[in-house]
């Protein structure tokens, strides 16, 4: 196929057909390399968001049942300022370990020494959301009192409360988290984050070093 330019000379275009292959292969090339890009970054912003999300998923479950809380009608005192809490401590404890929580504690701790003890199975509100009355427990009681034992990270509430617990410190600069040794094992084998806390010498033993002498 011949052209004539803008200077009436004739110019040979050549194959129609195969410029038309030319183009649509150069184009199809730099398609695919737009979508791959498109693909690869997308799948790079996914990754990091979800990474992120998973880094801080307690600081947003704190955050989300806070929210929730206070819409049930919890409404946080300034206990913080004061100092002055309902509770002692709120015992967290695995269901395992109730029989334990329900006679031995509270004859140690309510009874003998007078301490006021926040405990599930006999303060907690019957048929309310579960979460929101461990949030309100933490945030009730001057500290936290894990009952240690093989069985304590089996149940999915108490590594919820300890993670509540956490943030809580994390929020009110208090070191809200102890630990009971009920039933130890090495050290090693537990979750980092009460590895921090048996380091931090946040811990008391059972039974104690006193009845054993």
């Amino acid at each position: 196929m011949v052209c004539v330019d803008d200077k009436s000379e004739r110019k040979a275009l050549g194959d129609l057909k195969l410029m038309a292959s030319t183009l649509q292969r150069k184009c199809a090339s730099q398609v695919n390399l737009v979508l791959a890009s498109s693909f690869s970054c997308a799948v790079f912003v996914i990754l990091i968001s979800s990474l992120l999300l998973f880094r801080n998923r307690w600081r947003l479950y704190y955050i989300k049942n806070l929210v929730i809380t206070r819409w049930y009608g919890y409404k946080p005192g300034d206990q913080h300022k004061t100092g002055k809490f309902t509770f002692d401590a709120y015992v967290l404890y695995s269901k395992l370990d109730r029989h334990f929580v329900l006679r031995d504690c509270l004859a140690e701790l309510e009874e003998k020494r007078g301490h006021k003890l926040c405990i599930e199975d006999r303060d907690f509100l019957v048929g309310s959301f579960l979460p929101c009355n461990i949030t309100s427990a933490i945030q009730n009681s001057h500290l936290t009192l894990a009952i240690i034992s093989p069985d304590f990270w089996d149940c999915e509430w108490t590594e919820y409360g300890t993670h509540m617990s956490i943030m809580e410190s994390l929020y009110s600069k208090r070191q809200i988290l102890h630990l009971l040794l009920y039933k130890p094992f090495p050290v090693e084998e537990m979750p980092r984050d009460l590895i921090k806390v048996h380091k931090d010498n946040r811990f008391i033993e059972y039974p104690p070093r006193e009845s054993i002498d």
